[in-house]
């Protein structure tokens, strides 16, 4: 009896040892297979991302409308996995009618229910509705979108990444000029961005400013090198009664300062940052050893650097917006 016992055990012993013998062998060819595996960012796909963010973030911005944001969102999310880069300036083109589809399949979070005028009960969106919204956004005034011709399938409508990302960039340089001359200043520039050439009384007329005060302002910008003249000569002798000065924007000039200004503010932030949590770090990271008062003094601190956190965010954003697309 004590010998078919012994045997027994020297046989799940074995089994034992051949089954972790077995798990050894697998585990080396596990850890072979990962070493020949090399991981890389999807450095383009975040930039994608990005993009997406900040152009919804903008439709927010200018439509605060629930159906709005999800007929450019839903747009963006059937053409993703078309997209080959980030610096695509266009999407591919989406059925309207694929997009009615989407818009009225609900979500696990919501019904598709919309409010479309102040006093009306949700419902679905309408064809009709839904039209509208794509004809604001393709409008000459925005060109967010495009709509593409009738082949029989119905419309087809496309995402204008590259005006999209003109617009933010358009209103962060008027911003900037404001800042750092003046809104008449402003204003020029952003006749001169929208009509490209113009003689000094056509952006004194359209800008609504005296023509002293308008060549003033353009000779500023020209030092600053902001703006260009372009001579035009009606006469082969080139005089100054025959020559048409034209004004225009110098848009490389213009991207290259909003970069400049950009990285220095995101400099003195961070520099700001690190000053701020060095020299409160006894307070930040030892709460409890402090009364009431300093740790008042320790929620105020943090409230600042949580605002310059957030700071930090949005100058890292607007830097990504100049550099990556």
């Amino acid at each position: 009896m004590s010998s078919k016992t012994e045997s027994k055990s020297s046989l799940a012993s074995d089994k034992h040892i051949a089954v972790k013998a077995e798990n050894e062998i697998e585990n080396e060819k596990l850890s072979e297979a990962q070493k020949s595996v090399v991981w890389k960012v999807g450095v383009d796909q975040f930039h994608r991302v990005c993009r997406h963010l900040i152009c919804m973030k903008l439709v927010k911005e200018h439509i605060p409308n629930k159906l709005a944001h999800d007929i450019m969102h839903e747009l963006m999310k059937l053409a993703a996995p078309m997209e080959r880069t980030a610096n695509d300036p266009q999407s591919v083109s989406i059925l309207f009618s694929e997009l009615m589809r989407v818009l009225r399949t609900p979500t696990s979070s919501s019904l598709r229910l919309y409010k479309i005028a102040l006093g009306s009960k949700p419902c679905l969106p309408s064809p009709q509705t839904v039209r509208a919204f794509l004809q604001h956004f393709a409008s000459p005034k925005l060109g967010w979108i495009i709509e593409i011709s009738d082949y029989g399938e119905g419309p087809g409508y496309v995402m204008n990444y590259l005006n999209m990302i003109k617009y933010i960039r358009e209103r962060d340089v008027h911003s900037c000029i404001t800042e750092i001359y003046d809104i008449e200043t402003a204003r020029i520039c952003r006749v001169l961005n929208e009509k490209h050439y113009m003689e000094e009384n056509a952006i004194s007329d359209i800008a609504l400013l005296p023509v002293r005060e308008t060549r003033e302002k353009l000779y500023r910008l020209m030092r600053d090198r902001l703006v260009l003249m372009q001579e035009v000569p009606r006469t082969s002798s080139h005089e100054p009664k025959s020559t048409t000065y034209l004004w225009t924007t110098n848009p490389q000039f213009l991207i290259s300062t909003m970069k400049n200004r950009t990285e220095n503010a995101l400099l003195k932030v961070r520099i700001r940052y690190q000053h701020t949590y060095s020299s409160n770090k006894h307070l930040l990271e030892h709460e409890e050893k402090f009364k009431t008062m300093e740790s008042d003094l320790r929620s105020k601190m943090a409230n600042n650097l949580n605002r310059l956190r957030m700071a930090q965010l949005k100058l890292d954003e607007t830097l990504m917006m100049y550099s990556c697309f």
